[in-house]
């Protein structure tokens, strides 16, 4: 699926790593599975080709469908006109895809925390800034992360970490850089 997804990009074999997760990769992403499912026989007849048919799953609607799978929602229209199964395996299909990615932030941060040797000291834990809707609005995601990363982390490795929300933290950022150099 990531290599289906990254054929499609405007920059196909760039980035492949921020497409697992990124969200402006990340309704495609949802959308080229689906549609895998679908061949797979996982989905309906109806549903797969309807899902077949669709050129456009943006990440919003993939969160609006999680959180409410029977609202308002592309998602939500296909499975309603569906078999009854279609909806649980869409929802499946799509919290895998997060758990994945959970698990892929996880990863990436906790080993930036462990080769720097940093986080050791519960009085000073890394402080790590996600920015971003994704991180923050799409279900489950940063809960997700979170927990991992404190398993991992603090249970297996003693380290300590806190996540902090900085509004607007790439134009501060930018400015910053901009004003020193």
């Amino acid at each position: 699926i990531d290599s289906l997804l990254d054929e499609s990009t405007l920059d196909p074999g760039m980035y492949t790593f921020e497409k697992m997760f990124s969200g402006g990769y990340f309704g495609p992403l949802c959308l080229k599975a689906l549609q895998e499912a679908g061949r797979q026989g996982l989905l309906s007849g109806i549903a797969a080709e309807q899902l077949l048919t669709a050129t456009e799953l943006e990440t919003k609607d993939v969160n609006s469908f999680l959180r409410s799978p029977q609202g308002d929602n592309p998602l939500a229209t296909i499975c309603a006109n569906a078999a009854d199964h279609d909806g649980a395996a869409v929802w499946y299909v799509l919290d895998g895809l997060i758990e994945r990615a959970a698990r892929v932030v996880a990863v990436m941060l906790s080993s930036v925390v462990l080769e720097a040797d940093k986080g050791a000291d519960p009085c000073r834990p890394v402080c790590i800034t996600a920015e971003g809707t994704t991180f923050y609005e799409l279900k489950s995601l940063r809960e997700r992360v979170e927990a991992y990363m404190r398993s991992f982390l603090h249970d297996r490795h003693g380290r300590f970490v806190e996540f902090v929300h900085v509004d607007d933290a790439t134009l501060i950022g930018a400015a910053i850089a901009g004003l020193t150099n």
